[in-house]
């Protein structure tokens, strides 16, 4: 009678860890369900700025060269703090979904262009800072037309990134 008492308790004992283990597993698999979803849209929102972005070192080049008020480029330059924000918190988002230094070194680079575009829309030498680092702007801008999203990015280019947003001067 013992035997079976002790029987009848191990049994209930697996039956609810099996129940349990069956329970969190679905859990599990609906968050991770989830995480992809959110992941998915984070990577759709970056086709546009991507693309804008890409064609900043153009715009900026042409404004540049027709000498465009100093309040029209400040304007052009608005619009492009809008877009790089944009990569910024996708990149911060993503890194954190899934830990991949890419994104990091991606955040980081678009917070120094955000950092310098805003030092050159309140410097009385917008045109000047912008010249004298064109060059660099066009790089910047040639490794981010070359992503469809910013899943794209690889650790190189991401690494590329930073060092040329670090060398930016204002």
């Amino acid at each position: 009678m013992k035997t079976l008492h002790i029987r009848i308790i191990l049994l209930t004992i697996l039956i609810t860890t099996l129940a349990y283990s069956a329970f969190t597993t679905y859990q599990l698999i609906i968050i991770q369900e989830r995480n992809k979803i959110l992941m998915d849209y984070i990577i759709s929102q970056t086709d546009l700025p991507i693309a804008l972005i890409g064609d900043m070192a153009n715009d900026i080049s042409y404004l540049l060269n027709i000498n465009a008020s100093r309040t029209l480029v400040n304007t052009k330059l608005h619009f492009y703090l809008v877009n790089i924000r944009t990569l910024t918190y996708s990149s911060m988002m993503l890194y954190e979904s899934t830990m991949d230094e890419k994104y990091m070194y991606m955040r980081t680079a678009m917070k120094n262009l955000e950092s310098f575009l805003l030092t050159v829309i309140n410097s009385q030498d917008t045109n000047k800072y912008l010249r004298n680092n064109m060059d660099k702007i066009k790089e910047i801008s040639s490794i981010i037309k070359n992503l469809a999203t910013i899943e794209d990015i690889t650790l190189v280019k991401a690494k590329k990134l930073l060092e040329l947003t670090n060398s930016l001067k204002a």
